[in-house]
């Protein structure tokens, strides 16, 4: 393996530890409708009992909320609800009344159920059995008639992707200028490769999303390096640049540059 290879590799690594507590992790996001004048409470039901640092509680567990407050009150009654299906609560719930938005973005469940309580009847509401689509994945949830109809967001996901590569193209494109290189075809030629590759490593995000969460990182790695490679391959070729080191820089620069921004922005 080549020198600038390892030293790509090393670089991730140190970004990524080996515990494997950073990196990008998938998310679950969810848009909620017609319960704006009512308090409520919104957690994800788990098929498996466990996900990253969230598990069901067992006796003798530290109780994470302090008593006499609304929060432990909920959590109890979270605890305490018996799903149909055997799905389980994590302890990870939030108040969504101001917002009508609900967030998991760390260590979600693959295989979920959206559960809503609300505090001042005392009533659950529950929904299907649904499944993380992407990497990062949303849905709207109507409320009606004491019913929950979700829809997936897709719309919001592609946007989201080209959030991505647009921010992608922004940093290589000032790595580049910072870097002498500032012809028409060479910007050119960033735009393309760069567009070619996001669309790969996030296609093959979407092929690994049910990945455990442990593992990811040890996936995604794999992912960046092959960026890297072919973007280095296609620049020696097409950025008409002599100095071949100067464009290995550039290249693992630039994408980890991008890589940084975008755990800022996770």
């Amino acid at each position: 393996m080549k020198k600038w290879m390892i030293v790509i590799i090393s670089l991730l690594l140190c970004i990524i530890p080996v515990h494997a507590d950073s990196g990008p992790k998938p998310s679950i996001s969810i848009d909620i409708k017609g319960l704006s004048q009512q308090k409520y409470y919104v957690t994800l039901l788990s098929q498996e009992k466990s996900s990253g640092p969230f598990s069901v509680y067992d006796e003798g567990d530290e109780i994470p909320y302090e008593q006499g407050t609304e929060e432990s009150t909920v959590w109890e009654k979270m605890i305490q609800y018996q799903d149909s299906d055997h799905f389980y609560f994590l302890q990870y719930f939030d108040n969504c009344t101001d917002t009508d938005y609900f967030v998991w973005n760390y260590y979600p469940p693959e295989n979920f159920k959206i559960l809503i309580y609300f505090p001042d009847t005392e009533q659950f509401l529950v929904s299907s059995i649904y499944s993380r689509y992407a990497f990062d994945s949303y849905y709207v949830v109507t409320v009606s008639s004491s019913t929950i109809q979700v829809s997936v967001e897709y719309s919001v996901y592609f946007q989201s992707f080209l959030e991505r590569i647009l921010l992608t193209l922004i940093i290589e494109l000032v790595v580049a200028f910072l870097f002498g290189i500032r012809q028409k075809k060479q910007i050119f030629v960033i735009i393309c490769i760069n567009m070619i590759t996001q669309i790969l490593l996030n296609f093959c995000l979407m092929i690994f999303k049910g990945t455990s969460s442990f593992f990811l990182p040890f996936v995604y790695i794999p992912l960046e390096v092959i960026v890297i490679i072919i973007e280095n391959k296609v620049y020696q070729k097409y950025l008409e640049i002599d100095e071949k080191k100067k464009i290995k820089a550039y290249t693992i620069i630039a994408n980890i540059l991008s890589f940084l921004l975008g755990l800022l922005i996770i």
